[in-house]
């Protein structure tokens, strides 16, 4: 029977009969974590509030593609009834689309895309259509009241308005990988990424983040809100950073003449418009794809005792090292959060977390991984990866400061343009080796183990290495002597033996 696709944790209000049918992909997995605050004075967490992220993993056939689905999705603002929505939705609009399946080239392919971004924002607001009837009716019959001088039947008003804004104001990021055949696209809007993990033949790893960011640390989005007449000050009062593409939001959207420092756009200032990549040939070095919210990087750079490793990096070498210590795929993305999560929690009970003054707690965390080429060596024959390509030997290579590589083609001579190329080499090399040129790759053996390892780059360097030298050497020539005076002695013995 077919597994449920929509959530790993529960139907959502727009369940369809249709989603029963459709399959849970067995080349991904996904790992999850609902958001925490902490408390000083016992130092136990709490939830703050419902888990707002989502996500799916599709397979499905048309009759004349192979389809492969995943998304995930970050409701922020109160936020879940967005996400479910658009979970639910976005594989509805993407599936059932006909151009989908009638499409021959990458552009009708990423329109399919598009469109399903668009189509589902603006019925996520048909959704809530009456709830913003009465959110208005109730508005104007307060209109022009002062709280300070509001009367009973006015607060009474006013409680029944900030309900409707809990249930109306929220939004959600969302990214989306969808696979046709053996070509990879991804579709973002907002700050939830994507990483796309490849290989060279000498198993070195180079992370992508095929995902634009869309927030207002983005010169790109700054531009496109200049150009609707908002300054930089009034981007500045979106927060730092906000996301300014999602879908729902109405605050942002819609209703965006009610905020003051966004009154006088021309227009939306944040749009649901996504940001398509691909189609990008998948071949025998694509390794596997991450897809996350937004809350694991946060999440990461909040704990990390070196704020210098990008997190995109340290991300898929977690990833990387977890494919050799599980059994499942799911198994690996759980691992992954727990990590962090853990991680996350220690660097508060140490006082060391790197997080605003009084940001006492962590948003939810989702990671989906989708499994290309990568190695799964403890698990069973019937859950290894399943993707059409040549063999590929097992390795597995670490993190270490990464090296930026500005270009990167893929086997059809498409470059994977506009991303972040971050080469993973070894963690094994000293803090004072600037050159990244040649990393150290380290394989795993024929059961998908790491092999034995020594680094003796700390010895090479160390101060006192002439006098340890001049040592062994002593000890070698005089284990020379000991080793000559008995082979001397065993042929007598031998002949006395025989006599």
């Amino acid at each position: 029977m077919p597994s449920r696709v929509v959530s790993q944790r529960g139907s959502t209000e727009m369940d369809d009969w249709w989603t029963d049918h459709l399959t849970t992909c067995a080349n991904s997995g996904v790992g999850y974590s609902t958001n925490i605050s902490y408390h000083r004075h016992n130092g136990l967490p709490t939830h703050d509030h419902d888990m707002e992220d989502q996500s799916f993993r599709i397979s499905h056939e048309l009759s004349n593609k192979k389809i492969r689905l995943y998304g995930v999705f970050d409701g922020f603002e109160e936020g879940k009834r967005v996400s479910d929505f658009a979970a639910q939705r976005m594989v509805a609009e993407i599936l059932l689309d006909e151009m989908l399946e009638r499409a021959h080239t990458d552009e009708e392919i990423k329109w399919v895309l598009r469109q399903a971004f668009i189509t589902v924002d603006s019925g996520y607001f048909r959704s809530i259509d009456e709830l913003l009837a009465k959110r208005i009716d109730l508005q104007s019959k307060v209109a022009g009241v002062n709280i300070s001088e509001a009367t009973q039947k006015d607060e009474d008003l006013f409680t029944q308005i900030s309900a409707l804004d809990h249930q109306v104001l929220g939004g959600s990021t969302a990214v989306v990988a969808l696979i046709v055949d053996n070509r990879l696209f991804i579709a973002n809007c907002g700050d939830s990424r994507a990483i796309l993990v490849k290989a060279d033949n000498l198993g070195q790893l180079t992370v992508f983040q095929v995902s634009k960011q869309h927030d207002t640390n983005d010169r790109d989005e700054q531009l496109r809100l200049n150009r609707i007449g908002l300054s930089e000050d009034d981007i500045r009062h979106f927060g730092v950073p906000y996301c300014t593409r999602c879908i729902g939001d109405y605050r942002r959207k819609a209703g965006y003449k009610e905020v003051e420092h966004l009154s006088k756009a021309a227009s939306d200032p944040v749009i649901s418009e996504p940001e398509v990549q691909g189609g990008f040939l998948i071949d025998e070095s694509f390794r596997f794809l991450i897809l996350m919210s937004s809350g694991v990087c946060t999440a990461l750079e909040e704990s990390a005792d070196d704020s210098s490793q990008p997190p995109n990096a340290t991300i898929a070498g977690l990833v990387a090292t977890e494919f050799c210590q599980q059994k499942s795929l799911n198994g690996v993305a759980q691992a992954v959060i727990d990590c962090i999560a853990r991680n996350h929690q220690e660097a508060f009970i140490e006082g060391k977390l790197k997080a605003p003054t009084g940001h006492q707690k962590r948003e939810d965390m989702t990671l989906l991984v989708c499994n290309f080429h990568q190695p799964l060596p403890m698990a069973s024959r019937g859950h290894l990866p399943s993707f059409s390509g040549p063999h590929m030997d097992p390795f597995l290579a670490f993190v270490r400061p990464p090296t930026v590589v500005t270009d990167f083609a893929t086997a059809d001579s498409e470059t994977l343009r506009g991303t972040n190329a971050l080469t993973i080499g070894s963690a094994y090399s000293s803090a004072g080796d600037d050159d990244d040129s040649n990393p150290i790759v380290l394989p795993l053996d024929s059961n998908g183990c790491i092999a034995p390892y020594v680094s003796f780059d700390q010895y090479d360097k160390h101060p006192d290495r002439a006098r340890i030298e001049a040592e062994i050497q002593q000890l070698m020539e005089s284990f020379s002597a000991s080793r000559t005076i008995k082979e001397e002695v065993e042929p007598a013995d031998e002949e006395q033996v025989h006599v």
